[in-house]
């Protein structure tokens, strides 16, 4: 995982884990801009308390269509839904963003604090009670042109008697560094799973399934 960058490309850092409905603590703000005088601006979805305040967009999040989930079967040449292990597909992602912008220059930092959500399902054919995946986070510009992409891994072990589960991973922070008329609005950040050739094939051939 990249930790810095002296290019001025997107930074991303990974936090402890947190569960799915946990109320995250407040972030202690970056030491980046300390030297200077800095306005710093905190958004939850875009939206703020203070009216007086400049509205300040986060940068839109996707989940990459045909990366947004996984099919995985048992060896042999079955494809049907006795022959299933496990499924997953990302649920959904929460994300808010912080500005810390230098008064004199307009030249900053936009912090996007995200976390993924996965929903996984236990299929007939699994023999064991856990599922690892890797998945990735990526920040493009506005033309998708790639600017940072960080992969991360993943386990899930389900309980006795439990077939289906909703989890999140830990707290990911992206680092953007802005220039004077940059802001959220020129950026996306797209998540994804790490996919085989033979589980991206299945996807563009059959879609999310989630044992549908």
């Amino acid at each position: 995982m990249r930790l810095q960058d002296d290019q001025g490309r997107p930074i991303l850092r990974r936090l402890s884990f947190v569960p799915l409905k946990y109320n995250m603590p407040r972030r202690k703000k970056s030491p980046l801009l300390l030297a200077v005088p800095v306005l710093v601006l905190a958004l939850s979805g875009c939206s703020i308390l203070d009216v007086n305040t400049p509205i300040l967009p986060c940068p839109e999040t996707k989940v990459l269509g045909d990366a947004g989930s996984f099919t995985r079967f048992r060896d042999g040449p079955g494809r049907d839904l006795s022959d299933i292990t496990f499924e997953g597909r990302i649920a959904k992602t929460i994300a808010s963003c912080e500005y810390s912008i230098a008064r004199d220059s307009g030249k900053g930092t936009l912090s996007v604090t995200m976390n993924v959500v996965f929903e996984a399902i236990r299929g007939p054919a699994a023999r064991k009670k856990n599922v690892s995946f890797g998945y990735f986070v990526a920040v493009t510009d506005i033309s998708k042109k790639i600017l940072s992409r960080d992969s991360f891994k993943m386990k899930l072990n389900f309980p006795a008697n439990v077939t289906r589960l909703e989890r999140q991973d830990e707290k990911i922070i992206l680092d953007i560094p802005l220039g004077p008329k940059d802001d959220g609005s020129g950026f996306l950040v797209f998540t994804g799973f790490q996919l085989s050739g033979e589980e991206l094939k299945f996807n563009r051939a059959n879609g999310q399934r989630l044992l549908r």
